[in-house]
């Protein structure tokens, strides 16, 4: 299905093309190409792929012209810019490196360049995906999926080319893996179209992994170099989803609707704006933090640990779908992706006097700050002189995906001797969000 100046386009396995089809009228306009495998339209002109031929049509059904491509299979095409791009492979084989993608003149089908192999990739009707195609918005440049040679990924690669069409060049690759790739839920038992979406620098794309297991591929387009590709998360959707058929449709924000023989299934968008997964740190907002209202400060060994109560408590960071500050444990934030933070504490406490000399006493946090871990002078000798002190941490750090932030204190020498209290008085902790860091 293609939505095209507000009409949605339908073809069929049969290669019938239908407009706005409704239960008061079919829509039929005419029949395309049979075996259609994909098509796309571009100034009211479509373009058909299928098993061994390229085949153009005017919307109004007007016959053009045809291409035969012997024995390739048309996974996807598009326009971009007046040229066509193509994505093939042999037809039923299952030889490694077999997929490649050509470019032509999108109003002669003259071949420009091609084709040119997609490296590790390989279709086949029962064991893989199909093609797909998404040009960038702006840049010379084609994202296309495939499958691994040896079905244990699914690869998408990046692709630029000139103005004319020439100079292909696969720049980059990413795979997410799989384990065990099964394509069991199309209706018609033919090739099953892994289609992504393109949204604000964030690919997305949704595959079965075995049997009914369905997951969400998340990817991160770098902005200052779009053709740089990281892969930020693989995510198993809930159970409800299984059985769902790979094509699905989505919304601007981020809601994909998936359908099976009984159902339709809305999986809606994470809390988290796609801007978010950009680590350019001019396109992240700046109040995304979690602090403390009121709290108090326990000790379990030398650990310095958070005890509040939840209406105390100011953070956003679900926003982001990261951790807030956790509660009477040693690990106060633990990070789900690499990050820049600020973080600042102001401990205060008490000492006990039972005698002895001048200690210094020193905050340290796990992960290193740039800037200040303070130290103070405590004289446990002379009476009342340990009351009210106070130790800040304050500063810059990075946080490792996975690595949990925790804070304590320690005696220079001597300090198994002596004993401390905190106070909740003009005690503080806070923590701000910078970045995501690649």
């Amino acid at each position: 299905m293609h939505c095209y100046k507000g009409d949605a386009y339908i073809v069929t396995v049969g290669g019938e093309i239908y407009r706005n089809p409704s239960s008061t009228s079919t829509g039929f306009l005419f029949n395309c190409a049979a075996t259609t495998f994909c098509f796309t339209i571009f100034n009211d002109i479509c373009y058909f792929g299928s098993s061994n031929f390229i085949r153009v049509n005017h919307i109004s059904g007007t016959f053009l012209l045809d291409k035969a491509l012997s024995g390739q299979a048309i996974m996807d095409l598009k326009v971009v810019g007046g040229i066509l791009f193509v994505v093939s492979g042999p037809f039923g084989s299952t030889s490694p490196n077999s997929d490649n993608i050509s470019t032509f003149d999108a109003s002669t089908l003259a071949l420009i360049e091609g084709p040119i192999t997609l490296p590790s990739s390989s279709t086949n009707a029962t064991v893989t995906f199909q093609n797909s195609i998404v040009p960038h918005p702006s840049e010379n440049i084609v994202y296309i999926t495939a499958t691994s040679n040896d079905r244990l990924s699914i690869l998408l690669y990046c692709v630029t080319f000139n103005l004319g069409g020439t100079g292909i060049t696969i720049r980059s690759a990413v795979a997410v893996p799989t384990t065990n790739l099964i394509i069991n839920n199309d209706p018609v038992g033919r090739f099953v179209q892994l289609r992504f979406t393109y949204r604000d620098g964030v690919i997305q794309f949704v595959f079965n992994d075995g049997a009914t297991i369905f997951k969400l591929a998340t990817i991160q387009v770098d902005e200052d170099d779009p053709t740089s590709l990281s892969l930020v998360s693989v995510t198993t959707l809930p159970s409800a989803f299984n059985g769902s058929y790979l094509p699905f449709a989505s919304t601007p924000s981020g809601t994909f609707l998936f359908a099976s023989t009984t159902q339709l299934r809305l999986a809606l968008p994470a809390n988290a704006s796609q801007k978010y997964i950009n680590p350019k740190p001019l396109n992240l907002p700046s109040d995304i933090s979690c602090s403390l209202t009121a709290q108090t400060f326990v000790l379990s060994g030398l650990n310095v640990r958070l005890n509040y109560a939840a209406a105390d408590l100011i953070c956003n960071m679900p926003d982001i779908n990261e951790n807030t500050f956790q509660n009477a444990t040693n690990n106060i934030f633990t990070a789900t992706r690499k990050m820049l933070i600020h973080f600042d504490m102001i401990f205060r406490f008490n000492t006990t006097n039972i005698g002895g000399g001048t200690e210094n006493i020193r905050l340290t946090a796990s992960t290193t700050l740039s800037s200040l871990q303070d130290c103070v002078a405590i004289n446990f000798a002379s009476p009342n002189a340990g009351f009210g002190n106070a130790l800040q941490l304050h500063g810059i750090m990075q946080v490792a995906a996975g690595t949990s932030l925790s804070v304590t204190y320690a005696f220079a020498s001597g300090g198994s001797a002596y004993s401390i209290t905190p106070v909740a008085t003009s005690s503080s902790v806070s923590l701000r969000f910078l970045r995501y860091i690649s």
